[in-house]
């Protein structure tokens, strides 16, 4: 199988950091992480069911329901 220009050149990018963990004596980190990173799942706001971002503060999104949000429509193409 050939590989593409960008995967020789992020190969080589890999490579040269590896060296240069090296030269500076640190290890170098892993390739890929075991675990894969999931959001938690969204937070409904109970004024406007709003999905709310992680952390988001309650009343943020809708004052606690004091501004009324408008739905949008998506358009397709």
């Amino acid at each position: 199988m050939k590989k593409s220009r960008a995967m020789t050149a992020q190969h080589e990018r890999c490579q040269q950091q590896q060296q240069a963990h090296r030269l500076l004596g640190r290890k170098p980190l892993s390739k890929t992480s075991a675990i894969p990173f999931q959001l938690a799942p969204p937070i409904i706001c109970v004024h406007r069911n709003a999905k709310k971002f992680t952390g988001e503060l309650d009343g943020f999104c809708c004052s606690n329901g004091k501004i009324a949000l408008v739905d949008v429509e998506v358009f397709t193409t």
